[in-house]
């Protein structure tokens, strides 16, 4: 079972880095291409290569390691990362709301009423 799992897990890592990085580099390469919708998309793809780089390999360590417990450093960087999304959600008015009297952006309140479910 463990060469499985590590053989999926080392080919999702990889795909998901090499297509990022063909984005961003259709993205920067076509003139084109240089608009806000996909700056921010290359800015996403970005993210997104950041946040696998992070997590997927100290999986694949763990997986050949046999370790199930994660350090506290991981933990800890774990916490901070959500944190500092959920206040940058919460922050910027967060979720797009479409239909209620032409504003994009929900109010803060609204946005932790809609997380909480209050």
């Amino acid at each position: 079972m463990q060469p499985i799992l590590f053989g999926l897990f080392l080919s999702m890592y990889m795909v998901t880095v090499l297509g990022n990085l063909l984005i961003i580099l259709a993205i920067c390469s076509d003139c084109f291409l240089h608009t806000p919708m996909h700056c921010f998309l290359s800015n996403l793809s970005l993210a997104d290569i950041c946040s696998v780089s992070t997590t997927v390999p100290k999986i694949i360590v763990d997986i050949q390691t046999h370790s199930r417990v994660p350090s506290r450093r991981v933990v800890l960087f774990t916490l901070f990362v959500e944190l500092w999304e959920a206040l940058k959600l919460w922050w910027t008015g967060g979720l797009l709301e479409r239909g209620n009297g032409g504003s994009d952006t929900v109010e803060p309140l609204l946005l932790m009423e809609h997380i909480t479910g209050l």
